[in-house]
C-alpha cells in the first residue's frame, strides 16, 4: 500500500503542475488589444486606436481631405461611417494603409506605429 501512495501523490503533482501551465499558456496568448476591444463599441461610431501597450485611445471620423495627428498606434478599427487612411508619420506623411468604414480593423503592417489619420 506504501508503494501505491507513492505513486499517486507524484500523479496528483503532476497533474497539478501542467493545469497551472495551461493556464499561463492561456492567458500570455491574449491578444493586447483583448480587454481594450469591449471599449470600442460600434454604437459609438468612433475611431478605436491601440498603442503597443493595448491600451485604447478614440477619436472622432476625420472628414475627407483633412488629417488629424494621434497617438502613436499599432492597431486601429474603424466604426465610424468613413473610410479612413492611417498614416506612419505625423501630418499624414510617409507609407499609408486603407482602413473600411464600419468595422475595419487593421494591424498596421510596417515595423512602426502610426502617428495621424486621414478622411477619405
Amino acid at each position: 500500500m506504501g508503494w501505491t501512495r507513492l505513486t499517486i501523490k507524484p500523479m496528483k503533482k503532476l497533474f497539478a503542475l501542467a493545469a497551472g501551465a495551461a493556464a499561463l499558456v492561456t492567458l500570455a496568448a491574449q491578444p493586447a488589444s483583448a480587454n481594450a476591444q469591449a471599449e470600442c463599441d460600434m454604437q459609438d461610431g468612433l475611431v478605436c486606436l491601440w498603442n503597443i501597450k493595448g491600451e485604447l485611445s478614440t477619436v472622432p471620423s476625420v472628414p475627407s481631405g483633412q488629417c488629424r495627428n494621434t497617438v502613436l498606434y499599432y492597431e486601429i478599427r474603424n466604426w465610424s461611417g468613413r473610410y479612413a487612411r492611417a498614416w506612419e508619420g505625423k501630418d499624414c506623411t510617409g507609407r499609408n494603409q486603407l482602413v473600411s468604414a464600419n468595422d475595419g480593423q487593421v494591424f498596421l503592417n510596417w515595423g512602426g506605429g502610426a502617428w495621424s489619420l486621414g478622411g477619405l
